[in-house]
């Protein structure tokens, strides 16, 4: 890049030009007659060239200052608005109060944090866990996220997030080390997911044993160190298989479970944005490739 003059000079020069007086450029760049004087001398020197000629009148643009203010003219009016531009996005960014269970906020947004901050610059995403679909009739929240489907409610609209995708996990090479059969490993919220799964697969494994855990995450845990398989949706399962510590030799299924999104019918145009890009960013990080895994 060539070196260019000081900015604060040819800002001095804009004033001066445009007033045709050092005194009037003086008073509204807060200086001094003088230092306008110091500051159109240096541009000069820099330039090489007299861009003032003083007259009977008092002062005058020589034919390179006119060059330089149509120049300087273009060039600041770019900057200026272009800043003003970038200020405006900035500023406008709208905060959305999102209630969701901790198991939601965890495998829906923080494990995809750099994704959802980078589809969604515009707008500052707020947690609430102890939210309740209640919460948005008294506007504490934006929208809800829920696992479960709730009755039709006044005022309020239901909204299909995704759908999950379900499939049976394991330690890699589970199955060629138990051909006799396998241990589920049940967590108390999905009791029935084992069932679940066989139906929707249209497989039936041979069952040897049973063990049952308190959260699906210690099954979780249980899968990974071999002690049994877990039957568990893709968007939570995801990010282990992909670091391959779980393994599904059947790929994924749609079930009849998902997550859904409520928000009120009055929701505001920047909300309904959001919700907008929310179900193509969740059907996209949450919809599982067709390949085994």
């Amino acid at each position: 890049m060539k070196p260019l003059p000081p900015l604060n000079s040819l800002k001095t020069f804009m004033l001066t030009s445009r007033y045709n007086s050092f005194s009037q450029a003086a008073i509204h760049n807060y200086m001094t007659k003088g230092a306008v004087s110091q500051q159109i001398k240096l541009l000069e020197d820099w330039m090489g060239v007299r861009l003032f000629m003083r007259t009977s009148a008092g002062i005058e643009l020589t034919s390179a200052g006119i060059e330089l203010k149509k120049t300087c003219d273009i060039s600041f009016s770019l900057l200026e608005n272009k800043i003003y531009e970038l200020k405006k996005k900035i500023s406008k960014i709208t905060k959305i109060k999102i209630g969701c269970s901790s198991s939601i906020l965890r495998h829906l947004f923080l494990q995809n944090q750099n994704k959802i901050n980078s589809e969604f610059p515009e707008f500052q995403l707020c947690y609430d866990t102890t939210a309740t679909i209640d919460s948005l009739l008294n506007n504490s929240i934006d929208i809800y996220l829920s696992r479960e489907v709730y009755p039709p409610v006044i005022g309020l609209k239901e909204v299909t997030l995704f759908k999950d995708e379900i499939g049976m996990v394991s330690a890699r090479n589970y199955l060629d080390r138990h051909v006799e059969g396998v241990t589920v490993c049940h967590a108390q919220s999905r009791g029935s997911a084992w069932n679940e799964w066989c139906t929707a697969s249209g497989r039936m494994l041979p069952v040897i044993d049973e063990l049952h855990f308190e959260t699906l995450s210690l099954a979780l845990d249980a899968a990974r160190f071999g002690l049994g398989v877990v039957v568990a949706p893709w968007f939570v399962v995801e990010p282990e298989i992909r670091l391959g510590n779980l393994h599904s030799p059947f790929g994924f299924v749609e079930c009849g479970r998902g997550t859904w999104l409520y928000h009120l019918e009055s929701s505001s145009n920047d909300t309904m944005q959001f919700i907008d890009k929310l179900k193509y960013i969740a059907n996209e990080l949450k919809v599982a490739p067709l390949n085994k895994l």
